[in-house]
C-alpha cells in the first residue's frame, strides 16, 4: 500500500530472496551463565562506542535482552532438574519402603 501511494510499482519479475523465518540449530550443550554474562558486558561495552548505526545498536539491545532472558530461563531450568532429582529420588525410597512393608507383612 505504501508503494502504491508513493506511486512506485511492484517489478513481479525481480527475484526477492525475503525470510521472514531462521532455521534454528540447537546446541549440543547449553552455554555457562559465565560465558552469556560476557556476551551481555561485551554488548553493554559496545554500546558505548559512539557512531553506531541505529541498526548496530537494536542488534547489541538485542544481545542484552537474549542475555539477560536467558540467564533467568537457565535458572529456571536448573531448579526443575533439581526438582526431577528429588522427584525420582523420592519415588525409589518409596519403592523401597513398599517392599520392605511387603516383606514385613508376609512374615
Amino acid at each position: 500500500m505504501k508503494m502504491m501511494r508513493l506511486g512506485l510499482v511492484v517489478d513481479e519479475q525481480a527475484n526477492f530472496q525475503c525470510s521472514t523465518s531462521t532455521k534454528l540449530e540447537l546446541p549440543e550443550i547449553l552455554p555457562s551463565i559465565e560465558t552469556t554474562l560476557k556476551k551481555l558486558v561485551a554488548a553493554m561495552n559496545a554500546l558505548e562506542k559512539p557512531g553506531l548505526s541505529k541498526t548496530e545498536i537494536s542488534r547489541l539491545r538485542s544481545i542484552i535482552q537474549a542475555a539477560s532472558v536467558y540467564q533467568v530461563k537457565i535458572a529456571e531450568y536448573m531448579d526443575h532438574r533439581g526438582i526431577e532429582a528429588k522427584l525420582i529420588d523420592l519415588d525409589e525410597k518409596y519403592a523401597r519402603l513398599v517392599r520392605e512393608k511387603g516383606k514385613d507383612s508376609k512374615a
